[in-house]
């Protein structure tokens, strides 16, 4: 093998790169982050405490009363 057939492969596993690192470099978080899967669990819980809700959203759905139309009505709706 020549050099010029090795530089493209060498260059190509080192554009890859090792993913597993690839979180703690995410620019959009102000500082490093050590244990990353930890962080992104809590970061959930986080948002699923403060922003969800376990209670029922428009009770009033829930029951609908509904009258059937008849065939030849149905164009009109």
């Amino acid at each position: 093998m020549s050099d010029e057939e090795i530089r493209p492969e060498h260059a190509r596993r080192k554009w890859r790169g090792d993913s597993s690192s690839a979180a703690a470099k995410v620019p959009r978080i102000p500082f490093s982050v050590r244990y990353a899967k930890s962080y992104l669990k809590q970061s959930a819980d986080d948002y699923r405490k403060t922003f969800l809700t376990n209670e029922t959203l428009y009770p009033q759905w829930r029951s609908c009363s509904m009258e059937l139309v008849a065939d030849d009505q149905i164009d009109s709706y």
